[in-house]
């Protein structure tokens, strides 16, 4: 077969990406693997990352278009799997897999609710609508809008005489708009960089035609890139565009409504324009989840249903007979600021807690790729602040060996990713998995980690390691584990064992059966 895999994150050199190339590498053996992302990467890098021999993989670097698209690009394949995370792209091919790392979120429902209800208001309005060639709606102010990508349409009703909107160029070069209708030019204008604002544009005045709506192309050069390095933005973008009108006095009161007293509702309501998310996700043929945690949650809010792989974890390897261990404790987790954040300011204050209160000889390292933002400078230096004069380490973006090597060295691994997060509300804050823990269990070293999320499903609480919900239960079962050598020998024996049910065999194993049931 022809198999098309499709990761936009695939630069991050993340957990899923190793996932999913891990699944690339078995599939090319034996079919023909073309790998897609929106920024170049290097095969060196990607072998790096899996330590896995990737030749046979083509890699593609693609524009990132809206859906539609992205939907035409890869409508060539025999079998496409998305292993994008968040990705709302409906299956493009005759066969299609989706590997889900957690499900999107459900909105909202009573403003969904509202939305729906508002639907035939705004069609009688007669307000323009947006058709092709748009990524979906994003805030800006108390408003929204909608970027276009090269080429974008606008559907307007019948009868309406004139287009009007505001417009933004976000770039640093001016941008020319070519307006249409058909083959008939309507308007041709330039728009210089705006710096995050907006211009009007308009009225453009639009043939009456017989009967129907009016189908207005918006045509956009140059864009402001294609595939680049930019882990930000990616995206073919043209303009963004806001609030598209005719005139019509009667679509005033939707248009006051939904574009200047309750711009949320306006949004969610251009949301339910486009693919929904249980319609995208159920396009496959088959949902693979990583952990019975995510499975459930895709089941609970979108009353779907999917196949639990766990992903492939690496055996980083343990002399059992000759088990030299170091005292130290290591949790590994990207250095960044956000809802996935790994809690490392609580690990700092938990171990100098257990300092001040006797703990001698051991250190506590912290290793992550460092977070490219400003404020996640602005967070590691916070932590670097917090450590200074405790016997504490702090490294980032190390390679493959120093990791390997301080999995084997650790006694004890923390893991507290999900601490003060509420599980029903943010269930995306917490481990969806947790490779990391299953790596450093694999290497003998006895997990302590918060009790949450797909971590439930690796730990076993006192047989392979242990769970905590409160500081004070991750204070008290470190100090155990630091004051009882035969416990830490015992667990971490048992940790090693552990780990082997989640190797790179026993996935390609239930992934290419899939896929073989697909044909």
């Amino acid at each position: 077969m022809k198999i098309g895999i499709y990761d936009a994150w695939l630069h991050t050199l993340g957990g899923g990406e190793k996932h999913l190339l891990t699944a690339a590498a078995a599939l090319s053996q034996t079919h023909e693997v073309h790998v897609h992302s929106h920024a170049p990467v290097s095969r060196q890098s990607l072998e790096r990352l899996t330590s896995l021999p990737l030749h046979k993989l083509s890699l593609w670097n693609r524009p990132n278009l809206p859906a539609s698209g992205l939907v035409s690009e890869f409508s060539e394949y025999d079998l496409f799997i998305n292993a994008t995370h968040d990705s709302l792209l409906p299956n493009p091919c005759r066969r299609g897999i989706r590997l889900l790392f957690f499900p999107p979120r459900k909105p909202n429902s009573i403003l969904t609710a509202m939305a729906k209800a508002l639907g035939p208001a705004t069609r009688i309005s007669g307000l323009p609508i947006y058709s092709t060639g748009f990524f979906g709606p994003e805030r800006v102010g108390r408003g929204w809008f909608r970027n276009t990508s090269s080429h974008a349409t606008i559907t307007l009703p019948a009868g309406a005489r004139s287009l009007s909107f505001m417009a933004g160029n976000a770039s640093a070069a001016q941008k020319t708009v070519i307006v249409s209708n058909g083959n008939q030019e309507l308007d041709r204008f330039s728009i210089p960089p705006t710096n995050g604002g907006f211009v009007p544009i308009g009225p453009i005045d639009v043939p009456r035609g017989d009967a129907g709506d009016a189908i207005v192309s918006l045509d956009v050069f140059p864009l402001d890139r294609g595939p680049n390095t930019n882990v930000r933005e990616d995206r073919q973008i043209g303009i963004a565009i806001a609030d598209p009108k005719t005139g019509s006095p009667r679509e005033l009161p939707v248009r006051l409504l939904l574009r200047r007293l309750a711009p949320r509702l306006g949004e969610e309501l251009e949301r339910l324009t486009g693919v929904s998310p249980r319609d995208a996700l159920a396009s496959y043929d088959v949902i693979v989840s990583n952990s019975r945690f995510t499975a459930g949650w895709l089941d609970r809010w979108w009353n779907l249903r999917s196949e639990v792989i766990y992903p492939p974890v690496d055996d980083i390897g343990f002399d059992q007979t000759n088990p030299i261990k170091h005292a130290e404790i290591l949790s590994v987790g990207r250095f960044f600021i956000g809802s996935h954040h790994k809690n490392h300011l609580l690990m700092i204050e938990t171990f100098s807690a257990m300092v001040r209160g006797g703990l001698s000889g051991w250190t506590l390292r912290l290793i992550g790729g460092a977070g490219n933002r400003p404020k996640d400078n602005q967070y590691l230096e916070s932590l670097r602040g917090a450590a200074r004069g405790l016997p504490i380490k702090i490294e980032t973006d190390v390679d493959v060996q120093t990791l390997h090597d301080a999995y084997r060295n650790a006694s004890i691994y923390w893991h507290a990713a999900g601490h003060g997060q509420n599980e029903r509300r943010s269930p995306g804050s917490f481990e969806h998995f947790g490779i990391s823990p299953v790596e450093a269990m694999s290497a003998g070293a006895v997990p302590v980690v918060f009790d949450g999320g797909g971590l439930r499903e690796t730990v076993e609480h006192g047989v392979s390691g242990y769970l905590w919900k409160r500081e004070s239960q991750l204070r008290d079962l470190t100090w155990r584990l630091v004051r009882n050598a035969i416990l830490r020998r015992r667990l971490s024996t048992a940790a090693v064992t552990r780990s082997k049910e989640f190797g790179a065999d026993e996935f390609n194993r239930q992934f290419l059966e899939i896929v073989d049931a697909l044909g």
